[in-house]
């Protein structure tokens, strides 16, 4: 509820408005390398069906995807995609207009969004939230320096957000979660709202040989795909590794630099240009607590 919806998430339409280029509202679900098209099954928007799309070069830059069966019931979100969001905020209205005195919130992932949902949901709640987040591994942020974690932890204990490390999430059957604790016992409670920000793993496209089986994408230094000539990866679904050797996160900033890598390197690929070699630069990182 802090931001506006289209400052969140723009209407592709209006983004693309004058570009040139075409929006197709749908999801790919495989790429003939023989024929070089892209199969697509189309939004219901879009008026359904399928459509098939001819290429000269694929970038494919298709994410993640976090949703399971749990997130059919009505307490049990996701948190990747605008309807997500959208779906949490309208979950979280209505229990405050039942006047819930005290709206009981697990989050799990203790990464950036588990972190920064956590913080935004506390602050904005205040005394109404109880809210705990359930990290699988040792510590909050893995990925963040030690310096943000400390803000970060702090910030949290600030909130009153309740975190639980070294346990994992077993089962979530309507309002009722359980999980193991770092010593073996399966803990079970009652929320109101049970929230998913752990890692997603990339989508699944079908023709692709070079996506291993944590789904991502193995590519070169030019972020083209493993033994193809007209595949480029970036974002989530890329296993990029830079010049000097090293991996690039699954972050924003990650895949934003690569993209201009691959924007370049394709217009060399058709012009008979020189590629660029992907050399990832640290500018930072930021949360928002």
């Amino acid at each position: 509820g802090e931001l506006q919806d289209w400052e969140v998430a723009p209407v592709y339409t209006d983004v693309l408005k004058g570009t040139g280029v075409r929006f197709l509202h749908g999801r790919a679900q495989g790429v003939d390398k023989l024929n070089k098209t892209i199969h697509v099954d189309l939004a219901p928007l879009a008026g359904g069906g399928t459509e098939e799309v001819t290429y000269d070069k694929v970038i494919l830059a298709m994410g993640g995807n976090s949703k399971d069966e749990n997130e059919q019931e009505s307490n049990v979100f996701g948190f990747r995609s605008f309807a997500d969001a959208k779906r949490l905020r309208a979950k979280l209205a209505g229990l405050k207009f039942a006047n819930k005195k005290r709206i009981k919130i697990a989050v799990i992932g203790g990464g950036y969004p588990g972190v920064e949902l956590s913080c935004s949901l506390a602050a904005s709640m205040k005394s109404q939230a109880c809210i705990t987040i359930f990290q699988r591994g040792d510590k909050l942020l893995p990925r963040a320096t030690s310096y943000n974690r400390i803000v970060a932890t702090q910030r949290l204990q600030e909130l009153g957000v309740k975190k639980l490390l070294r346990t994992e999430v077993v089962e979530i059957q309507d309002n009722t979660m359980s999980w193991k604790t770092n010593g073996g016992d399966i803990v079970k409670d009652e929320f109101d709202i049970i929230v998913r920000a752990s890692s997603s793993r990339p989508a699944v496209l079908k023709g692709l040989e070079a996506q291993g089986e944590d789904g991502r994408i193995q590519v070169d230094h030019k972020l083209k795909v493993k033994d193809e000539e007209d595949l480029y990866a970036v974002g989530d679904i890329a296993r990029a590794i830079d010049f000097n050797g090293i991996p690039s996160p699954t972050t924003a900033q990650g895949a934003m630099q690569q993209a201009e890598v691959v924007a370049w390197n394709v217009l060399a690929d058709l012009t008979g240009g020189i590629p660029l070699t992907y050399k990832r630069q640290d500018l930072g990182e930021m949360l928002s607590l």
